[in-house]
């Protein structure tokens, strides 16, 4: 992993460590915290970039082309990409989302 993935919420970093693979992973880090930061978002609330974050994961669905799009959609307005995760109605979505998203995620590695 990158020096980066320090600077991720364990959350976020959890998400990612199922969905993508290990050797997308430093890639993915990378691109989180170099697309999906408080310069970009216009934002320096840690939950709401934790949240962005996330959505940027649940959406790209560890592809890394998808990523790029959507943190670019996030960097124009990051409440279309928290309402396109699923996580625009309830601050704690992305909590709950998260968890059943790696959830499914896993036992889809798994099979």
């Amino acid at each position: 992993m990158s020096e980066s993935d320090s600077s991720l919420h364990p959350t976020v970093t959890a998400a990612f460590a199922a969905l993508c693979s290990p050797d997308e992973r430093e890639t993915v880090t990378d691109l989180l915290v170099e697309e999906c930061n408080a310069e970009h978002l216009y934002t320096i609330n840690a939950n709401l970039i934790e949240r962005v974050q996330l959505a940027v994961l649940k959406i790209s669905n560890g592809e890394v082309d998808k990523f790029l799009a959507t943190a670019e959609m996030a960097q124009v307005d990051w409440r279309d990409a928290l309402v396109v995760a699923g996580f625009g109605e309830d601050v704690n979505a992305h909590l709950n989302g998260c968890k059943k998203f790696a959830s499914n995620m896993h036992k889809l590695i798994v099979k």
